[in-house]
């Protein structure tokens, strides 16, 4: 973070409605510390140019904020289409299964797919 103060600059000390940039209302003196380590620094700032500066900062952080729920968004819907593609062909081949074991008479068996039962119990070679 750097300083933003005027200096002898302000609009405010030119005009001699302040002795001093320390007089000036938009004056504004602040201690801080980078990332929480290392020596604090003092910072003078001019409330005006430090705010705009803030303001621009959390619009580029409210831009990139959008971006990515915006590709999250994205994401989501790959997700459901694909998980809607599963469920109608899960439901279609259940619905053929069902079929296929409600008219064993109609196929003639040598026609008939075999269903195999999967068991979840195991045997070990002995």
């Amino acid at each position: 973070m750097e300083c933003t103060s005027c200096g002898e600059n302000c609009p405010f000390v030119k005009a001699k409605l302040c002795s001093s940039e320390k007089d000036c209302p938009n004056y504004l003196e602040s201690w801080w510390q980078e990332n929480g380590q290392g020596q604090p620094k003092i910072i003078k700032d001019c409330a005006p140019k430090r705010l705009l500066i803030q303001q621009q900062t959390e619009v580029n952080r409210i831009f990139a904020l959008q971006q990515s729920i915006e590709e999250m968004r994205n994401r989501f819907l790959i997700l459901e289409s694909s998980l809607i593609q599963l469920i109608a062909q899960s439901q279609e081949y259940i619905t053929q299964e069902i079929k296929l074991l409600e008219s064993p008479k109609k196929t003639p068996n040598r026609l008939k797919p075999e269903l195999k039962r999967i068991t979840t119990s195991s045997k070990k070679n002995e």
